[in-house]
């Protein structure tokens, strides 16, 4: 043991002595360090981490210290990084420094060293990153038990705006994905979904540095795909989860090599009997990997169609059903013929006798009609003009929510086929619309209107502007359920029309303010929100003065906001809101002063 009385006599004269071309007094100095560490390394902590820092000896003496470096190890470091001349991987002090944090091998000093060294790349600081890099890939010391501070912490470095803290974040991770056993990377699963949920959340839409570097999926993929093929029903889904979130905010370029191995496991547990839990977590990663890359699955073009269609029958869970069409819908943009496909769906809408699978049938029929780029053949459209026709014509005395549903869903589909063939004016919606003594019809092509306007407002309008205009009109003095359909399609024209809106049109909507049925008013207010927050600014003061010379629309948003119901209130006061928002605030202040009657 060495006392400080000799460590003054013996160790400073040594110190005095030491210059760089000194190395037999720095052997000297290590050989006591390793026989007294525990008393000399504190003792010349404050000596050699005074300016200017001699860094070769300070790593040279850590690197010998043994377990006595772990309790002065954020002291040290803090020495090594702040002597670092530059914040660059490149910088000569790292070569120094990395032997000093691959001498931690204890089990009191390497979760100490980690902690730190991703704390301070978390502040932006290369070196520390360098070094950690360093650490996992030479240090030989097992650190899966650390995987729980270690994933996140590389994670969040995706974030990062340095492409340098970027590049040996994901080569970091790699070397810890790597070195997991198949019962760890399951039990990472978690932790990297609790991660990717954080940095989603924190990215707010903006793309994360990492998810484009070329090796972003290396660490993460493995072990998802192992979790979704060996794990058992709550890890499958939770995987599928944590896929789908990487897909989607991954480069295209980053999930080009990997579009075999993400797509074939997932592929493969759509087609087996799992719930209804990881069917969804698998079609939302599919759907998201065919908006980021879906040229390259047109080899698996055959297998999807068959796994979706199949998804699309699930009798279990509507939410399936459809994402299954949702799909299916993505998966015509790389079809190049389209419709066998259409035409297997027409099938199912034909033959099915349930209910609940024709509602969502139906809704994925118009999902895929609304995506055709090719035109169909007349059998084929005819077919499905026919298809919808089975449904709204029959009549109902006391439909359930189930028949209205579909009333509203093969209405939707007719009119997606309306307006994508161009043959609204032929058949007969609008008339219907307008007067068919017919309830369920006339609800159909109530929807089928509003189909045709959310689909191409413009073309409706300034093809059939006076049947429209008549049909809509009608609609908003209707039933309720007529009445809402109308009001829609018509904010759908409002906005389309932009810096021309129709006067008569907005007017009209105003006075649904004051239907009889309180979900026609609640609808008018919110369509009428809508249209008035799309408004060009500009033409606020115009188009407010040119509504009605006394203020009737104002007037009807006032009654509206005194309504007992709390929900027509909201979008009422929603609606006013905008409507202030449009116009100067003198104008503002006279209109607030409106009697509303």
């Amino acid at each position: 043991m060495v006392g400080h009385e000799a460590l003054d006599e013996i160790i400073t004269p040594l110190l005095e002595k030491l210059t760089p071309e000194k190395e037999d007094v720095l052997a000297g100095l290590c050989e006591i360090m390793k026989q007294n560490s525990r008393q000399m390394l504190p003792y010349l902590l404050p000596r050699l981490t005074r300016p200017p820092i001699n860094v070769h000896a300070l790593c040279s003496l850590a690197s010998v210290a043994g377990g006595s470096l772990s309790r002065q190890l954020s002291r040290v470091l803090d020495a090594l990084l702040s002597a670092c001349e530059t914040n660059d991987q490149y910088d000569p002090m790292i070569d120094s420094c990395e032997k000093v944090v691959i001498a931690v091998t204890d089990d009191e000093g390497v979760p100490v060293l980690v902690d730190y060294l991703l704390k301070q790349a978390a502040k932006g600081n290369v070196p520390a990153i360098v070094l950690l890099h360093t650490f996992v890939s030479k240090s030989g010391v097992n650190l899966n038990y650390l995987m729980g501070e270690l994933l996140p912490g590389l994670l969040h470095l995706y974030t990062s705006s340095n492409a340098q803290i970027v590049d040996h974040a994901v080569n970091s991770a790699i070397g810890i994905a790597q070195a997991l056993d198949q019962k760890e990377m399951q039990e990472a699963i978690p932790i990297v979904k609790k991660a990717l949920n954080f940095m989603v959340a924190q990215s707010k839409g903006r793309n994360i540095p990492g998810f484009a570097h070329p090796k972003a999926l290396q660490p993460l993929l493995p072990m998802l795909r192992e979790a979704i093929l060996q794990g058992g029903v709550e890890l499958k889904a939770l995987a599928g989860e944590a896929l789908g979130m990487v897909i989607s905010v991954s480069d295209p370029t980053a999930l080009k090599p990997h579009v075999v191995n993400i797509t074939g496991p997932l592929v493969r547990v759509l087609g087996d009997r799992y719930p209804a839990s990881v069917k969804l977590a698998v079609l939302d990663a599919l759907s998201k990997l065919l908006d980021k890359v879906d040229t390259l699955l047109r080899p698996f073009l055959p297998q999807l169609q068959s796994t979706f269609l199949k998804s699309l029958q699930e009798p279990s869970s509507r939410p399936v059903r459809l994402a299954a069409g949702g799909a299916l819908a993505r998966l015509l943009r790389i079809h190049t013929k389209p419709e066998p496909l259409i035409c297997e769906i027409l099938k199912l809408l034909a033959h099915s006798q349930d209910q609940a699978l024709l509602e969502t049938t139906f809704v994925a029929a118009r999902a895929l009609i609304g995506k055709l780029t090719v035109p169909l053949s007349e059998a084929t459209i005819h077919e499905g003009y026919r298809v919808c026709e089975l449904q709204y014509t029959v009549p109902l005395d006391t439909p359930t929510e189930l028949d209205s549903s579909l009333t509203m869903c093969s209405g939707a589909l007719f009119g997606e086929l309306a307006i994508r063939t161009n043959q609204f004016r032929s058949k007969n919606i609008f008339k219907d619309v307008e007067s068919c003594s017919k309830p369920r019809t006339r609800q159909a092509m109530a929807y089928a209107l509003q189909q045709m306007c959310q689909s191409d407002a413009a073309t409706v309008w300034s093809e059939a502007h006076a049947e429209c205009r008549s049909a809509i009109q009608a609609a908003f003095s209707a039933d309720s359920i007529v009445a809402c359909a109308a009001l829609r399609a018509a904010a759908h024209i409002l906005i389309s029309e932009g810096l021309n809106p129709d006067r008569e049109l907005l007017s009209a909507m105003g006075r649904a303010l004051s239907h009889q049925a309180v979900e026609v008013r609640r609808v008018a207010a919110s369509a009428l929100g809508h249209v008035l927050h799309l408004v060009p600014s500009q033409l606020g003061n115009d188009l407010l003065k040119g509504l009605n010379p006394d203020r009737e629309l104002l007037s009807a948003m006032g009654r509206a906001l005194s309504h007992q119901a709390v929900e027509v209130r909201r979008v009422a006061a929603s609606a006013l809101g905008h409507v202030l928002h449009l116009v100067p605030s003198q104008l503002g202040n006279d209109l607030l002063k409106v009697r509303f009657r």
